[in-house]
């Protein structure tokens, strides 16, 4: 009788570290929408403000540091979505979705996405 209820006690505490472990997971891969960073690359000071939808405004100096800015909340909202597209380009999809995509990595390297995307890169001005 002592046994189990140790067994039930010590099953209780578990669940409560399991979730309490779900939540803080959850909460550190959220973006951070508040403070401050240090972001080395930018020319000036960059603020970028959300309204109460999550939409980012940004409030920048010049064109280069509006573009960095716009790049840097795509990725705090979007990164996974980001890797994806850029995985769906390359022909990379089986390394992450397993051999069920292959046919379709097959296909995406036969007709050449990644090839393009990186020859009208290269041939883009330098503005």
């Amino acid at each position: 009788m002592r046994a189990l209820r140790y067994l039930g006690v010590a099953t209780l505490l578990l669940v409560i570290a399991l979730f309490g472990l779900l939540l803080w997971y959850r909460q550190a891969s959220l973006p951070l929408h508040e403070g401050r960073l240090v972001a080395s690359g930018l020319e000036q000071p960059v603020r970028i403000e959300r309204d109460a939808n999550g939409v980012p405004n940004i409030v920048a100096a010049s064109e280069r540091d509006a573009s960095f800015a716009l790049g840097f909340a795509h990725a705090q909202d979007r990164l996974w979505q980001m890797e994806v597209n850029r995985r769906i380009a390359s022909g990379r999809l089986a390394e992450i979705l397993g051999p069920g995509a292959l046919d379709a990595d097959k296909f995406l390297r036969t007709i050449g996405v990644r090839a393009t995307a990186v020859s009208i890169f290269e041939n883009l001005d330098a503005e």
